[in-house]
């Protein structure tokens, strides 16, 4: 009648319903007999705490009369108490006998069999359930009256109870059968709407078709779902496959080399970048270890098989021609189709990296020795010609201050400013060689901006008035006097910009400004600069050529001005170098306006720029010569004799010694105030005798003795280097009279040196 799948469903379920309504049946039979028991005997307790107060009472009236002794009065008491008893039981309705101690009934009611009572054992104040014969099944309960021996048995019928529980059992009994048909209505039930369903749900199945249902919604909507699950089930198998042929593709594709290793050491697949590489087909490498082909530090690869990745390992592999290449190995552990273990890995050829890394760095030290090389002959030829061009302009400089005559002087005088532009042109081209290799950096140095614009004015100054041209020079009052920057390439910056402005300029002015402004987005300070002339202008379509490098805005056979082209390209490299842009504001006769800005510092407190030499008291020219005793380290005779002429002709007393070590041995035997030391010297340079001098105890004061660098060495960090080897100043050659008596000046006026002459 039913199937398996109804049986094994059904048959649970009416077991557990038919123990539930058995245990549920015991549970209400025995709270039924519990209630009828606990009723009884609350009930038969209340009637024996009556009856006990009536006997009680009945004694106590008997003994309070005095009669106790009287046997005529005990009778009465006796069946007063007896009759007030059987009145009791009348009222409450409660069957009961009283009997004394030979059994003999003194009084009973509602009690069919007194001696079946009578016969239960004595169980005092407790209710019993006794069953007596026939229907009397009786809850008694018995008390004791010691006083006059009497026992008094109280009972409740407990039929009522008895015929309410059998009620009970009849009904759950029927109810069970019901149940029990019931059940088998719902064994029916779920084999036509559940068995039947699943097996034709799952015989569609069995043989791969997609199920279908009619009948009872849930099933149709199971058979829906499964049928949605099996097409993503083959959606999902179809995409593994693709995902399977797509990673097999991309690894037999990809441009460097994979393989897979197993836990033996031998490789378990490899694509085609490998096999291409190494030149052996697929099968022969599938057939031996690994480590034939790739050599790898093996404890690396050891880390990998404890779950470790390796990043960019370097190592090598064979090719089937001997060769070896170098290569990059990533790898990680991971599982391959099948479950196993396995090390995926990717190795990248770097051979040829390496090589043009290895080119590289030889081509940047080929580099590096060729700008060495370079800075090197910038600096020899620096030295070289500014070393024969001191003698001529010291020799020409001290020729003009001899007695000549007009011509001579003109002569004379002409000459030297030949001589200067040989050195401005030589200056410019070294300058802007070192501008392009890029190796210069912001100086930093505490200068003083408006001694700056009235050193630039005052070289000028003869050309000007020559023209009739007014300089003019305008200083910010609110900027402090002392700044930390690039004083020595400002100097140059202003050079060149109002030399222009002067020469371009035939009448009118030329105005030189210097100004604060706002910190730009790195919170730098920076000053304004501007140099403005009333000159002959430029055209805006020259503008852009006028910074280009060996280049003027008339580039004619025939034009007016001459000059190299250097000096604006020079400016402009300097300002770009200083983190700004040099701006221009120019039209044909209307003038020019070149500005720019540079970077500044405040200066630290206690540190001051140097004075200016034209504000500097004892200045030739402005006051009495000096004087003093001056040391001259130099090896050149030209120059030395030009030298010694000069600092003869300030008023100073010159010494004369060939290198480092002859100054050092001078110092110590005689008294100098101040030491002229040439750099390139023979047996001891000049850099090595500061050094010396600055570190000799035996010395004493004498080891802080002015020490002014007079050299060729005039490249840009040239200064810095030569003061931070302990010299107090610097002179560049060749050396202008009024240059040299200015740093004589400026030493003498030292404030903690010792005139010693």
């Amino acid at each position: 009648m039913f199937n398996r799948l109804s049986f094994r469903l059904g048959l649970p379920i009416v077991l557990g319903v038919l123990l539930a309504w058995g245990f549920l049946t015991l549970f209400v039979l025995s709270s039924i007999s519990r209630f009828a028991g606990e009723r009884a005997e609350r009930d038969l307790k209340s009637y024996s705490r009556e009856v006990a107060e009536i006997l009680g009472n009945a004694y106590d009236t008997l003994a309070q009369s005095g009669k106790m002794s009287d046997p005529t009065e005990v009778r009465v008491s006796k069946a007063r108490a007896l009759g007030r008893l059987e009145k009791h039981f009348r009222l409450t309705e409660s069957p009961g006998l009283v009997a004394d101690a030979d059994g003999t009934v003194l009084l009973v009611y509602g009690v069919k069999s007194p001696a079946a009572l009578l016969s239960l054992p004595v169980q005092p104040q407790k209710a019993v359930k006794a069953d007596i014969g026939g229907d009397e099944e009786r809850y008694t309960y018995q008390i004791e009256f010691p006083l006059w021996r009497w026992r008094v048995i109280l009972t409740e019928n407990a039929a009522d109870y008895a015929q309410l529980a059998s009620s009970v059992r009849t009904l759950y009994l029927g109810s069970g059968g019901l149940l029990l048909l019931a059940l088998c209505a719902f064994l029916l039930f779920t084999q036509r709407a559940i068995s039947r369903p699943v097996a034709v749900i799952a015989k569609a199945l069995e043989r791969g078709e997609r199920p279908g249902m009619l009948g009872v919604q849930e099933f149709n909507n199971l058979a829906g779902a499964i049928r949605a699950m099996m097409d993503e089930c083959e959606e999902r198998e179809r995409q593994v496959r693709m995902g399977r042929k797509w990673y097999r593709q991309m690894f037999e594709a990809a441009p460097v080399m994979m393989f897979s290793l197993a836990p033996n050491g031998w490789f378990s697949d490899v694509n085609r970048r490998l096999c291409d590489l190494t030149g052996l087909p697929r099968e022969e490498l599938l057939a031996i270890p690994a480590s034939e082909v790739l050599e790898i530090d093996q404890e690396r690869l050891e880390e990998v098989w404890m779950g470790n990745a390796l990043r960019h390992v370097s190592g090598r592999l064979r090719t089937q021609r001997g060769l070896t290449r170098q290569v990059l190995l990533d790898a990680l552990l991971t599982e391959d189709p099948s479950g196993q273990r396995v090390v995926l890995a990717v190795v990248i050829d770097v051979t040829e990296q390496r090589e043009s890394e290895r080119e590289l760095i030889e081509a940047k030290e080929n580099a590096e020795q060729a700008s060495r090389a370079k800075s090197e002959f910038l600096a020899n030829v620096s030295h070289e010609i500014r070393t024969p061009l001191n003698g001529v302009l010291g020799m020409l400089q001290l020729l003009e201050k001899s007695a000549l005559d007009e011509r001579q002087t003109g002569w004379t005088r002409n000459a030297l400013d030949c001589g200067r532009s040989l050195l401005t042109l030589l200056g410019d081209i070294l300058e802007f060689s070192t501008l392009e290799s890029g190796g210069q950096q912001c100086g930093l140095e505490p200068f003083a901006p408006s001694d700056i614009l009235l050193e630039i004015s005052q070289l000028f100054s003869r050309q000007a008035q020559a023209k009739s041209v007014a300089l003019i020079m305008e200083s910010d009052p609110a900027l402090p006097r002392t700044l930390i920057g690039d004083g020595g390439r400002l100097r140059q910056a202003l050079f060149n910009l109002v030399g222009n402005a002067v020469k371009f300029t035939e009448h009118g002015s030329v105005a030189i400004r210097v100004e604060s402004v706002k910190r730009d987005r790195h919170g730098v300070a920076r000053l304004l600069f501007t140099v403005e002339d009333s000159g002959i202008g430029i055209d805006r379509e020259k503008l852009a050529r006028v910074f280009e490098p060996f280049t003027q805005a008339d580039g004619s056979h025939t034009r007016r001005y001459q000059g190299a082209g250097l000096g604006l390209a020079i400016v402009k490299r300097l300002v770009e170098l200083w983190g700004g842009s040099l701006d221009v504001d120019s039209a044909p006769g209307e003038g020019t306006l070149m500005a720019f800005t540079m970077p500044v510092h405040a200066a630290p407190a206690g540190i001051q720029a140097p004075l200016a030499v034209a504000a500097l008291p004892g200045f030739p020219g402005a006051g009495p010569k000096i004087g003093g005793r001056v040391l001259l380290a130099e090896d050149d005779p030209i120059n030395t004799v030009m030298t010694m002429d000069m600092l003869e002709s300030l008023g100073y007393r010159a010494t004369i010694v060939e290198n480092g070590a002859d100054a050092l041995r001078a110092l110590a035997q005689e008294e100098f105030d101040c030491l002229l030391m040439d750099i390139q010297m023979p047996e001891m340079d000049g850099i090595t005798a500061t050094r010396a001098i600055r570190a000799a105890p035996a010395l004493g004061e004498k080891s802080s003795i002015p020490i002014i660098a007079l050299t060729a060495h005039a490249l840009p960090g040239d200064r810095e280097r030569f003061l931070a080897a302990g010299m107090d100043d610097y002179l560049a050659k060749p050396v202008e009279y009024d240059d040299l008596a200015g740093v004589l000046a400026r030493a003498m006026g030292k404030p903690w040196r010792r005139r010693l002459s």
